[in-house]
């Protein structure tokens, strides 16, 4: 009886550290190794934030706290103008498709590794299925990459059913 109590328990700690090594390793962050075990996330880089409907996101400013601030992909790409963004075709204002054409001219010594940033790799930037965008009514993906880095992608229109319901007081 004692063996059994004994193994269930090595089985269960070996699930669990299966478990925790799986969630670890399939959150794709780049950080900076500083030293030893101990990283920091820089400037630059992109993780996924699957909290929030896998979408994917750059570091834009790193506060003194360790604390960072970040935004959705296609928000910052947009604002960068270092792709020019033009309309493939629209539908009804459900769907959209739009085609990022990489300028590599336009890319800065900003998007460069330097003390406190990563280098942004525009030709490796996003894969086919990449959330870049999300909002509470809308989802821009990657559909297709092009060699140069160059993508094009589809914003779909969603309904957000808990804003459409009335609010309600607690008691």
């Amino acid at each position: 009886m004692k063996k059994t109590a004994v193994f269930k328990s090595m089985m269960a700690r070996r699930i669990c550290l299966a478990l925790a090594l799986a969630a670890v390793l399939t959150v794709p962050v780049k950080a900076r190794n500083i030293g030893g075990n101990v990283y920091k996330m820089c400037r630059n880089d992109i993780f996924t934030d699957y909290e929030n409907r896998n979408v994917k996101k750059i570091v834009t400013e790193i506060n003194g706290d360790g604390t960072f601030q970040a935004e959705d992909l296609g928000v910052w790409l947009r604002d960068t103008g270092i792709y020019d963004i033009s309309l493939l075709r629209e539908e009804g204002g459900y769907l959209k498709e739009e085609f990022y054409s990489f300028r590599q001219e336009r890319v800065d010594d900003v998007y460069y590794y330097n003390e406190d940033a990563s280098y942004v790799d525009f030709t490796c930037l996003v894969k086919a299925g990449d959330v870049i965008a999300v909002s509470d009514t809308e989802r821009e993906t990657v559909e297709r990459v092009e060699i140069d880095g160059s993508f094009t992608t589809r914003t779909e229109t969603t309904v957000n059913v808990n804003a459409l319901l009335p609010a309600v007081d607690a008691p």
